[in-house]
């Protein structure tokens, strides 16, 4: 479709997306115009403004495979635990299993299966899509209590025994936290503290051991300690009673852990982000609550150092009803979906919809307008 504001034509400015649909519907000449787009740009941020809409996950399952394909974007990390992540992508997991294991409940639905199934289908090849998470929180699983004592009981049978116990616990504490917000005292939270210390202190001094007697290579050792240093965020997080602060404290930890991902253990790889916007706005702290600025709140992107601020690129899914007034009248005739560059917007020469843009171009470069949305109620994996 073709878009004039006072006569001046913004295609190159508002891109019409054909279809949400997975591949086999459609070819995806509808998203050549992100190679434009995504020039010079190593970050690439897809969120969400409000969860629970499969439409956003099956068009983020579209633009990461053609990412992937055609601009060698080589690391998926989902708003999920990196312990969780690490475990099911180095794993003979089913992609279900994948799935279940390692991200949030929101997101086990049908597109997001077809996307984990891609993922283990390219793990052999040269170029793999690698699966992490950069979240100190984790939905229930006992995985990486698993693994801690596979790596650990060529050492000490009993200190791998202790340790598995004691993982499983923090585990069922923070899934009593999340159904019950049940907060762990200060004594439980230096506890773990000076258990995980521990492990990670030894994990350090066995490293030559447990790399050549588990065949994992650094990378994987390098994530494993990250995932123990996790631990003690996760038990400092289970402490803090008040929700402002817990919400400030975890966008700090996940913005180290991505810093970490971003500068450390992938420096020279284009990474994806899956997330919610507010975890992924570069102003979010600006349009917050009174008591979330009183708490020093930021979210995860404003907490990246600037060097890769400048690499990022970050787009919204948001709802066409949700859209700024004189913006919403130029697109409610057009298709479904459509993709607008906030960067490059900013020459549309209309005053009104100018002001409108840079409003947005403060948190966002660029934003995916839906008309129409669809819940993800049906589509949903249903646990056997």
């Amino acid at each position: 479709f073709t878009i004039e504001i006072n006569g001046q034509n913004i295609d190159t400015f508002i891109q019409e997306i054909n279809t949400v649909s997975t591949p086999g519907t459609s070819d995806d000449k509808d998203l050549e115009f992100l190679i434009e787009s995504l020039e010079n740009t190593r970050i690439v941020a897809l969120g969400e403004q409000r969860h629970r809409y499969e439409t956003y996950s099956q068009l983020k399952t579209r633009i990461i495979k053609y990412l992937h394909q055609n601009l060698d974007y080589e690391i998926i990390a989902f708003e999920s635990s990196l312990s969780n992540s690490y475990c099911t992508y180095y794993s003979l997991l089913s992609d279900t299993a994948m799935l279940e294991e390692s991200i949030y409940r929101i997101w086990q639905t049908e597109s997001v299966l077809d996307l984990f199934n891609y993922i283990k289908a390219n793990k052999t090849n040269e170029k793999p899509l690698i699966q992490t998470g950069f979240d100190l929180k984790s939905n229930f699983s006992k995985m990486f209590s698993n693994k801690l004592a596979e790596l650990l009981k060529p050492i000490s049978l009993s200190y791998s025994e202790s340790i598995i116990k004691t993982d499983t616990f923090l585990m069922k504490q923070l899934f009593n936290w999340e159904m019950k917000q049940k907060k762990i005292s200060k004594l439980e939270f230096e506890n773990y503290k000076t258990i995980y210390t521990n492990l990670s202190d030894t994990l350090d001094k066995y490293k030559t051991e447990i790399i050549a007697s588990n065949k994992i290579d650094r990378i994987q050792f390098k994530i494993i300690q990250r995932s123990v240093l996790n631990r003690i965020y996760l038990s400092d997080y289970l402490a803090i009673s008040k929700m402002t602060e817990r919400v400030t404290f975890r966008d700090k930890i996940m913005a180290d852990n991505l810093n970490w991902l971003v500068n450390d253990l992938y420096p020279n790889k284009k990474i994806i982000l899956w997330a919610a916007d507010v975890h992924i706005s570069k102003n979010a702290s600006d349009k917050a609550g009174k008591s979330y600025i009183k708490s020093g709140w930021k979210s995860m992107i404003e907490l990246l150092p600037d060097s890769n601020k400048e690499e990022l690129y970050v787009i919204s899914f948001t709802p066409l009803n949700d859209s700024p007034k004189e913006l919403k009248k130029e697109l409610e005739y057009g298709t479904n979906s459509a993709f607008i560059d906030l960067r490059n917007a900013k020459a549309i020469k209309n005053e009104k919809i100018q002001n409108e843009i840079s409003e947005l171009f403060e948190s966002f470069d660029a934003i995916i307008y839906f008309k129409e949305l669809e819940s993800i109620d049906k589509y949903m994996i249903r646990k056997k």
